[in-house]
């Protein structure tokens, strides 16, 4: 039970420290949905409309009055003159969004962590334990001859299963152990286990 509530502590660590990023996820998320596009913008927009229309006027004037002409103007001219523009958006005050992090994002991504880490260490350790006691009650009625064509046979499924898994993972090269020891390391402590098990 100690080790389980060590377990308890680092989720509570863990989902405190949670907090932080998921106000700022927050944060980032109130400000790109709130923004507006900002009236500055707007005005360029409609500057630059205006500007484009009034020198594509003048350049199809040029070109009908005197065509000629208007080849050697025209180039020289070149392209109207654009203001800079300003910035596209406007944000809410990033007070208002750092709030809205804090006190809606962060305490959701507190719960989250909490009760995900909480439950999974809380339903992995319930599941060994009745892991352990399905696989003593089935041991408990073979004998020594049962034990050793169970433990082969658990064995063999067992590599084939993850020859398998390695195969896809590294590309038809399940001995790869580059892109697959992980796999093999849970492979013999899957067998190990078992075969301690059927045996002691």
């Amino acid at each position: 039970m100690s080790a389980l509530k060590g377990f308890d502590r680092m989720a509570w660590v863990l989902a405190i420290i949670a907090i932080l990023p998921g106000a700022y996820i927050g944060y980032l998320w109130d400000r790109d949905f709130r923004k507006i596009v900002s009236p500055e913008y707007e005005v360029w927009q409609e500057k630059v409309r205006e500007i484009s229309t009034k020198h594509d006027e003048w350049v199809a004037k040029q070109y009908k009055e005197n065509p000629k002409q208007a080849e050697i103007l025209v180039p020289a001219v070149g392209k109207p003159q654009i203001p800079p523009q300003p910035d596209h958006w406007k944000y809410p005050f990033a007070w208002v969004s750092a709030m809205a992090g804090l006190f809606i994002s962060g305490p959701i991504f507190f719960v989250v962590v909490l009760f995900s880490v909480r439950g999974t260490i809380h339903g992995t350790i319930h599941f060994y334990k009745w892991i352990d006691r399905e696989l003593e009650n089935i041991i408990s009625k073979v004998n020594l001859n049962q034990k050793v064509i169970i433990g082969i046979s658990v064995g063999l499924i067992f590599f084939i299963i993850t020859y398998a898994i390695a195969q896809n993972l590294a590309w038809g090269r399940a001995f790869y152990f580059g892109k697959t020891w992980f796999v093999w390391i849970i492979f013999v402590t899957i067998v190990g286990y078992f075969e301690y098990k059927l045996f002691s």
